[in-house]
């Protein structure tokens, strides 16, 4: 579990959690990608408190993609059932080549990816969606960053 998963203990018993290194073109600008998983059919939902870190995320989940600003206070997630997230970390200031407006506009904020990155953000959660398996949120990545 990362650092900002909060009760890992407890996490690493409802959901899993893989990371993948950006290629080096994209290094300056991204962490990593994520991909998380759960399967907790049968059982309640489940609420992950997290620690933000002030980067920037572009996730896609089964409600759409999404632009996570940097949170200023700890969040929960909800999960329940069967599903997934795969997403991008950027780095610290790694986002701002693609977005070319303040961040701190993003801040405590999710902003549908499309606003960002147009038809493509849809797209490429359709697509990451249908996959079961796979290279975790590079995938998805690759349709809306160049070199992912």
């Amino acid at each position: 579990m990362g650092a900002g998963v909060l009760h890992a203990g407890a996490a690493a018993t409802r959901f899993t959690l893989a990371r993948q290194l950006p290629s080096d073109d994209l290094a300056p600008f991204l962490d990593y990608f994520w991909v998380v998983r759960w399967d907790l059919r049968g059982q309640p939902p489940y609420e992950q408190a997290i620690l933000p870190h002030p980067n920037v995320n572009l996730a896609f989940e089964a409600t759409g993609a999404g632009v996570f600003g940097v949170d200023r206070s700890i969040f929960t997630k909800r999960l329940a059932g069967e599903s997934k997230g795969l997403g991008v970390r950027f780095r610290p200031g790694g986002f701002h080549p693609f977005y070319g407006k303040s961040i701190a506009s993003l801040n405590d904020r999710v902003v549908p990816a499309r606003q960002v990155f147009g038809q493509p953000a849809d797209d490429a959660c359709a697509a990451g969606r249908r996959r079961r398996h796979g290279r975790g949120g590079r995938g998805p990545a690759a349709r809306v960053l160049p070199g992912a």
